[in-house]
């Protein structure tokens, strides 16, 4: 037995040493600045994201996967789909998107990849593969060069690029040129 206590006794002591010797402690080093910046705080399956907004209407986010990054004040969800809830508690808009990154400070969003949503106010359907969103301005616009479509529920189908679309005003504009087909309803 007394064989076995000075074996143990070094076992232990070299334990310590390669225990001191390690640190968990990040901070002050690069690697730390990476993990907070680029590694997620939060994953969640089958998320759903509920902002209510000063006008009384809701915005409600589905994703099949949601990444928050608090370091960034952003959530980035992926297989998106969104609804608007106007303040009277109508469906105001709806889509969907394979990617969405929503800035938590500001509202914002960004939106890419087979992004189709209705407007029922507008009784319109807007088709593009990136768009933003700017809550403070409630303008929706597209990249300079990115083709948009937007399909009205009369009919009419209008194609272009430089996408803008004015939410407060209810207009919409192609920057970059457009074609397509305008139905006129004589009796309105």
């Amino acid at each position: 037995m007394n064989a076995r206590r000075p074996a143990l006794f070094i076992g232990v002591t070299a334990m310590l040493v390669v225990f001191a010797a390690c640190s968990l402690d990040y901070t002050g080093t690069d690697i730390a600045d990476e993990l907070s910046s680029d590694v997620p705080e939060i994953v969640l399956f089958d998320f759903t994201y509920t902002v209510r907004r000063a006008n009384g209407s809701i915005l409600v986010f589905s994703a099949d996967r949601m990444e928050s990054y608090s370091a960034r004040d952003e959530h980035r969800l992926f297989s998106v789909a969104f609804i608007e809830i106007d303040p009277v508690g109508d469906r105001a808009t709806d889509g969907t998107a394979d990617f969405a990154m929503i800035d938590t400070r500001t509202e914002d969003v960004e939106l890419t990849g087979s992004i189709e949503f209705y407007s029922t106010q507008n009784e319109a359907r807007i088709f593009a593969e990136t768009l933003s969103w700017r809550s403070e301005g409630r303008i929706l616009s597209s990249p300079a060069d990115d083709v948009v479509i937007v399909e009205r529920d009369d009919g009419s189908v209008v194609r272009g690029s430089g996408f803008r679309a004015d939410a407060l005003h209810n207009t919409i504009e192609f920057t970059g040129g457009s074609s397509g087909r305008i139905v006129i309803d004589e009796d309105e």
